[in-house]
């Protein structure tokens, strides 16, 4: 075997790999990180939602008085109302650091992508802007690719 055969395995090769598979998990990291993002501030809203309705609840209705078993006559202060919302703070809490931890992971997943030269808009060099409508060249083919390729479609040392 000699080190023009084409079956052995270059540094160049070995570093395409590196890239593709670190692009490929940023990818789903990147996908983890939204989920989290939308799950957290669902939770977030759900969590308010609980919270306002506490409070709603505790607001004695003055048509209902009338019906005191739907009612109640007492009233309601800024120290209940701050004991019922510390009760709940903690639901609240939770979501907002799944919010914080899926953008972190975002992050990561695009500073990882960076970091080995890879691109987050999916263009690479090489990649042509389509001319611009009413350029006098606008029905003219793009020389190259104009959409970014797909990162699994990458060829080694291109």
């Amino acid at each position: 075997m000699t080190d023009d055969d084409e079956n052995t395995i270059t540094a160049e090769d070995i570093a395409w790999a590196n890239r593709t598979m670190l692009v490929r998990a940023a990818g789903f990291t990147r996908t983890a990180g939204t989920v989290l993002v939308v799950v957290g501030i669902v939770g977030v809203a759900a969590a308010l939602w609980a919270i306002v309705r506490t409070q709603q609840e505790m607001i004695p209705i003055e048509f209902l008085s009338a019906f005191p078993e739907f009612g109640d006559e007492r009233d309601v202060s800024a120290a209940d109302r701050a004991d019922q919302f510390s009760r709940s703070y903690g639901v609240l809490v939770l979501p907002v650091i799944g919010v914080g931890l899926g953008l972190a992971l975002r992050l990561m997943a695009d500073a990882a992508v960076v970091r080995v030269g890879g691109s987050l808009s999916g263009f690479e060099v090489g990649h042509r802007l389509p001319p611009e409508v009413g350029d006098e060249d606008e029905d003219e083919p793009v020389d190259g690719p104009v959409l970014p390729p797909n990162p699994g479609d990458y060829e080694p040392g291109g």
